[in-house]
């Protein structure tokens, strides 16, 4: 784990996120992790996303979206952050998210350990938007899908999750 009193403001890690299993003694004055990209930690948390992501996709396919997004907050909160729970929150983040898609460049592709939890988190964030998409909340899916562009945008590269949400993206906007 890395230590936040040895890092200036501008130097991060190459992945933070918030995996309470490691305890409340290493987190940083914003209560969020800093992790190495090759943790045990990490790599359990982004199995265990996984398998929520897998488990709310299933529950999505029957039809139950509200107890698909409990897996998909779960998840979202063990690989980057919890989504908003308010309308109010969600329009922030969707500010947020908009300013920093457009004012963060495409990254180079980044090492396989750094870039996988990044693409699965903006695969879960997605994956959320969708369901808030059909429960017609459209500023929490709006926020959702922007956070979910910058995550795989800042992973690097060009993926099918990138394009796929970029598909998202418009999907929603077009709802606006």
């Amino acid at each position: 784990v890395y230590p936040t009193a040895n890092r200036s403001n501008h130097d991060k890690p190459a992945y933070r996120g918030a995996l309470s299993e490691l305890g409340a003694g290493i987190r940083g004055s914003d209560n969020r992790l800093a992790v190495r990209p090759g943790s045990v930690a990490l790599a359990d948390a982004v199995t265990r996303g996984h398998w929520n992501h897998k488990i709310a996709d299933a529950l999505k396919a029957l039809g139950h979206y509200q107890r698909a997004a409990d897996f998909l907050f779960e998840s979202a909160r063990l690989l980057d952050r919890a989504p908003p729970r308010s309308t109010r929150g969600a329009l922030v983040r969707a500010i947020g998210g908009y300013a920093g898609y457009r004012l963060r460049p495409h990254r180079k592709p980044r090492p396989v350990a750094e870039r996988d939890p990044m693409i699965a988190a903006a695969e879960i964030n997605m994956t959320l938007s969708e369901i808030h998409y059909e429960l017609n909340k459209v500023p929490f899916s709006l926020a959702e899908v922007l956070r979910g562009v910058n995550l795989a945008r800042n992973g690097g590269g060009d993926s099918t999750s990138l394009a796929k949400i970029y598909m998202g993206m418009a999907l929603i906007s077009r709802a606006l």
